[in-house]
Order: C-alpha cells, then sequence, then structure tokens
C-alpha cells in the first residue's frame, strides 16, 4: 500500500527503532502514527463531550418547554 505521507521517517518507526512503545492499535496502524493517534482520540474525545452537553442541554429545554406533545 503506498503511502500520502512524505518520504521522512514515520514517528512509529522512529519510536520502535529508539526503543519507545507504539500505542497505535494493530488495525489502525495503516492509517495512524502515534502522533496522528493522539490528535484522533483529542478530537473523538472532545465529540463525546459535546454530544453529553447538547443531551443535556435538550432534556433541560424540553423540561422547561416541551416541543414534542407526549
Amino acid at each position: 500500500m503506498a503511502s500520502n505521507r512524505p518520504n521522512t521517517p514515520a514517528i512509529n518507526e522512529s519510536l520502535e527503532a529508539a526503543g519507545g512503545v507504539n500505542i497505535v492499535p494493530d488495525p489502525w496502524k495503516g492509517l495512524f502514527n502515534n502522533e496522528e493517534w493522539l490528535v484522533h482520540r483529542i478530537v473523538v474525545l472532545s465529540f463525546y463531550a459535546f454530544l453529553a452537553i447538547a443531551v443535556v442541554a435538550h432534556v433541560l429545554v424540553f423540561i422547561w418547554r416541551p416541543w414534542i406533545g407526549f
């Protein structure tokens, strides 16, 4: 599989060569290096936090002024 990345060594390869730990799970190693995996984790956790805040806000507004007649 061809990579779209520049010809610089991947972070995974340099960490493994230096005795570092590769934190990317095996199924995702073709898509992410360690740095990208950490950014992906931040994005996913931020989305979950936004989703939780949105659900709480919608429930509170629905309790205040229901917009669906049950």
